[in-house]
């Protein structure tokens, strides 16, 4: 994978993995998020304030790495928890547009870019927590 400048290029035509070694995803968030050091409340409250700013550069989430499996299939090796929560968001925030109104076709291919395209998940977590991933954040 060439390094990315977006996640959609990132994960898009790509399949990434958490390999079994390394932790299931552990952060955690609060009901009261405005003072809230949850790693997920954080992350939520980041981008709230960059979305309200006057920010004229991208928004950084990190750095990722990743093991080339291979040519379209990679495995994390760091960056997993702040990956699966970006997922975990853009799932959610699909969901919600789509509840909402229909999807442009724009946002249609962004979703199968970057969390499924068809029966190909871009995104799956460690195989002990995998099918539980899919089956509710997911889908």
């Amino acid at each position: 994978m060439e390094a990315s400048s977006t996640i959609k290029k990132m994960l898009a035509g790509n399949k990434i993995v958490v390999p079994t070694y390394q932790r299931a995803y552990s952060w955690d968030t609060e009901a009261k998020k405005e003072n809230s050091t949850k790693q997920v409340n954080v992350f939520l409250r980041d981008l709230e304030q960059y979305n309200t700013s006057s920010a004229k550069t991208p928004y950084y989430f990190g750095h990722f790495l990743f093991e080339e499996i291979t040519k379209e299939d990679f495995a994390v090796i760091d960056g997993q928890q702040r990956l699966t929560t970006l997922v975990i968001f853009l799932s959610a925030l699909f969901t919600r547009l789509k509840a909402i109104r229909k999807l442009t076709d724009p946002e249609i291919e962004a979703k199968e870019d970057m969390v499924k395209r068809n029966s190909t998940y871009r995104f799956e977590t460690v195989d002990y927590d995998r099918q539980l991933f899919k089956d509710y954040v997911i889908n």
